[in-house]
């Protein structure tokens, strides 16, 4: 066979489909198959009958969606800001602190930590006799 001959036959294949309506043509760039108009319609307009543009409203959700994380992450670095200002407040503050105002603290440290403990630990008790 030559590669002539095997042109033909392809040519001559794609003129019989041409020729029979039945069979459906290969798809070309450009044949889509349309929309009825009154869908195309519907899904532009409102009940109103105005347009609407969907690609508008979600710009405007993205928009808001983006006023609502600026405002968000203002209000996070407020906070950091805030609590980074107390901490040096209080480190500047402790260094007027003498020794014996830092045993007083680590005192009150250790009663605090002792009288969160007692609850906890009658509480393990009783759990422990009614078992």
């Amino acid at each position: 066979m030559s590669s002539s001959h095997g042109q033909a036959g392809a040519s001559s294949g794609a003129a019989a489909a041409a020729a029979d309506p039945s069979t459906p043509l290969s798809p070309v760039k450009g044949n889509k198959p349309k929309k009825d108009i009154s869908a195309q319609l519907m899904e532009v307009l409102n009940e109103e009958g105005s347009i609407v543009d969907k690609g508008q409203e979600k710009l405007a959700d993205i928009s808001a969606r983006r006023k609502e994380l600026q405002k968000e992450r203002k209000q996070l670095s407020a906070e950091l800001r805030n609590e980074t200002r107390k901490r040096a407040r209080i480190r500047r503050r402790s260094t007027y602190l003498t020794n014996e105002d830092l045993v007083e603290v680590l005192t009150m440290r250790q009663s605090k930590k002792a009288a969160q403990e007692a609850p906890a630990s009658q509480a393990k008790g009783a759990a422990a006799k009614t078992q």
